[in-house]
């Protein structure tokens, strides 16, 4: 954990000391659905009113940032950056199907 994991990307002579564990649980096994949805409630709100590094605005829980993307998505479309529509048009060229974007 911490500064002993390993970059995906660099560092590959060395030791990468990553691994991972995945574990579905019932929770109604455990507690009261709405107990727990409330507890997690209370540990991001714990989680995000800690204090924050120099040059940070928010602090940001699993999936909170791919959520807001996908909402802006939803609501004002998806961005589409300029090489891609390049690329775009000139395979709607070679396979002479219409460019619509």
């Amino acid at each position: 954990m911490g500064y002993d994991v390993g970059s995906m990307y660099k560092d590959m002579d060395r030791k990468q000391d990553v691994g991972h564990f995945f574990w579905l649980a019932d929770i109604d096994a455990f507690m009261d659905i709405d107990t727990f949805k409330m507890r997690v409630d209370t540990m991001i709100d714990e989680i995000k009113s800690c204090r924050k590094r120099s040059g940070v605005d928010e602090v940001l829980v699993p999936g909170e940032r791919s959520d807001r993307t996908a909402r802006a998505n939803r609501e004002q479309g998806i961005v589409i950056g300029e090489e891609t529509l390049k690329e775009l048009r000139g395979l709607c060229e070679e396979f002479k199907v219409p460019y619509s974007l």
